[in-house]
């Protein structure tokens, strides 16, 4: 219910970054906190139950992404279709004041996706999140005490078609996260496409 009135709420103020933030974070916390978690633990007393939680957690996933997605169209146009066509030149210039929407857009996405992984259509679209992920590292790698570096912790192992050892680039990206993490925020603890279970 709290998802729905969000939604409504958001729709009702329409095209202000600080306001497509709002949704993209507000929705990826609330699907992952209480609707994909409630999920994992229903998969053994209820198989069905598990299922229709997971579909709702897509939806929430998908509609924070869109929030996140607006929020970087603004005042770009054709940002949206360039960035599935061309993803990196498509983020190459959008500033770090961009950062957060960059984050949630994309641990949205890949939550969208870690759920996703029987649909060749939604793997198709990892390269947009890692674009968007990769430029908010290289703009402000000190996000969120370290959630990017921790993202890419879980990402890597599973990243296609980068150069050298996976596990190696996990671990500079621990090394990397090391210092900033004092205490762990809620984007910490998100799911990237390597954590499903699925």
């Amino acid at each position: 219910m709290k998802a729905v009135l969000l939604a409504a709420a958001l729709l009702g103020l329409g095209g202000c970054s600080t306001v497509q933030l709002a949704g993209a974070r507000g929705l990826t916390q609330y699907a992952y906190a209480f609707v994909q978690q409630e999920a994992e633990e229903a998969e053994e007393r209820d198989l069905a139950e598990s299922r229709r939680l997971e579909e709702r957690a897509r939806r929430l996933y998908a509609q924070a992404r869109d929030h996140g997605l607006r929020g970087l169209a603004l005042g770009r146009p054709g940002f949206e279709r360039a960035l599935h066509a061309e993803p990196r030149p498509a983020v190459a210039a959008l500033p770090a004041s961009d950062v957060p929407l960059l984050y949630w857009t994309a641990a949205s996405w890949a939550a969208l996706i870690a759920l996703s992984k029987d649909s060749p259509e939604r793997l198709a679209e990892l390269p947009a999140v890692e674009a968007l992920i990769d430029r908010a590292l290289e703009l402000d790698e000190s996000f969120g005490r370290g959630a990017i570096h921790t993202f890419l912790i879980s990402y890597e192992p599973v990243r296609q078609g980068a150069p050298g050892d996976p596990a190696q680039r996990a671990r500079a990206h621990r090394a990397g996260s090391s210092p900033l993490l004092r205490r762990l925020p809620l984007e910490s603890n998100l799911p990237g496409p390597g954590r499903s279970r699925r």
